[in-house]
């Protein structure tokens, strides 16, 4: 691609985004993903609302009940888990259940997030509303199981039959949705960027660098993915892990050998990376990225969920128990292609790759060329 088209789609970008920012504005969308309805309508709860069920439910200390209770060990660690949350609302906010207004703090301060607001925020509002509509329509199913009727009926007699509890309950499933919600959105992007990758490589002509390639753009998606997280939490640490993957995707991207010539002056010069070395700093960034995963499964909780707890709740509808045997699952299924990747690597290490029909037929002739 020449630099005058270059040049011409980053000026289209640039106006298009300037009549956005005239023409519209984003608005994020507050509607609820959970119908409070569902909980509030039901007749036992039509009597008048505890005025006292913060301060009670702050001052609680029910461990010892759930240890000794009658409810199953799913559902002790669900309503313990739900408690503690709770009691960190509240703490904060007395009124954490009613609160006055409904404030948006995502503020733009730089020209560059004010650009991206305007040039992707209509496209992230519609995507926001699909990704409700998708889980406000698992947690609907979940709600007619029978393991939510069970949980149901612990809670409430655990934290009495009051519209209050009615009120938190829904709440407590409304903010795990809204982080399931994030969550969606970088796992499309995360599955966008490998479906393009794949098809880079099983497409391409190039048959020397296709690998070196399409690990590149990997990289360059995680350091987009990591910025775009980095800029929604404001957080310096996506930022830096932004920028060392862009470093690593740009060094693939351009292989360079950095040294000083006899003269003592610096030299910079191209080189191209061996089979054996893009295999292994292709097996290093899997192992990597397998090592992010086991460590949100292990280190992840009802209180704090990971993204992959979030995703199984997200098609399961249930944010209130955590999938502890899916997450067993997932993890052997990361073991295993971790040693699926291992054994491939050390075959490329041990066997190098098969010649290609290309570099067969320029060989064939550089040998033609040679006997002549």
């Amino acid at each position: 691609m020449s630099k005058r088209k270059l040049t011409v789609g980053a000026l289209l970008i640039v106006l298009v985004a300037a009549f956005l920012s005239y023409f519209s504005k984003y608005v994020p969308d507050l509607t609820p993903t959970v119908d409070p309805r569902y909980e509030t309508n039901a007749p036992e709860l039509q009597t008048q609302p505890n005025p006292q069920f913060a301060d009670k439910l702050i001052a609680s200390n029910i461990a010892m009940v759930l240890i000794h209770s009658d409810f199953s060990d799913e559902n002790a660690v669900a309503l313990d888990s739900l408690r503690t949350w709770a009691k960190s609302r509240f703490s904060e906010d007395i009124k954490y259940l009613h609160p006055v207004s409904v404030q948006n703090d995502e503020r733009q301060n730089t020209v560059f997030s004010a650009f991206l607001v305007n040039l992707f925020g209509p496209e992230r509002g519609l995507m926001e509303r699909g990704i409700k509509h998708f889980l406000g329509w698992r947690i609907d199913e979940f709600h007619n199981t029978e393991a939510y009727e069970s949980f149901r009926v612990d809670y409430y007699e655990l934290f009495g039959v009051d519209p209050e509890a009615a009120t938190l309950l829904t709440r407590y499933q409304e903010e795990r949705a809204k982080l399931a919600t994030e969550t969606i959105t970088g796992f499309l992007f995360v599955m966008l960027a490998t479906v393009s990758c794949a098809v880079y490589f099983f497409t391409s002509r190039q048959w020397i660098s296709k690998a070196r390639l399409t690990l590149s753009y990997a990289w360059f998606s995680g350091a987009a993915l990591y910025l775009a997280c980095g800029w929604y939490s404001n957080e310096v640490s996506f930022v830096v892990s932004a920028v060392v993957s862009a470093l690593i995707g740009l060094y693939l991207r351009y292989p360079i050998r950095v040294s000083f010539d006899e003269a003592g002056y610096l030299d910079v010069r191209n080189i191209d990376l061996s089979t054996k070395l893009v295999a292994g700093l292709s097996w290093v960034s899997f192992t990597l990225v397998g090592i992010q995963m086991l460590t949100w499964v292990k280190t992840g909780s009802l209180i704090n969920p990971d993204p992959i707890t979030l995703l199984i709740s997200s098609v399961t509808g249930n944010f209130l128990h955590e999938p502890t045997v899916i997450k067993r699952h997932i993890l052997h299924a990361i073991g295993l292609a971790w040693l699926a990747s291992t054994l491939s690597t050390m075959y490329v290490l041990k066997r190098g790759v098969a010649a290609t029909p290309d570099l067969e037929a320029q060989l064939a002739n550089l040998d033609q060329v040679n006997s002549r």
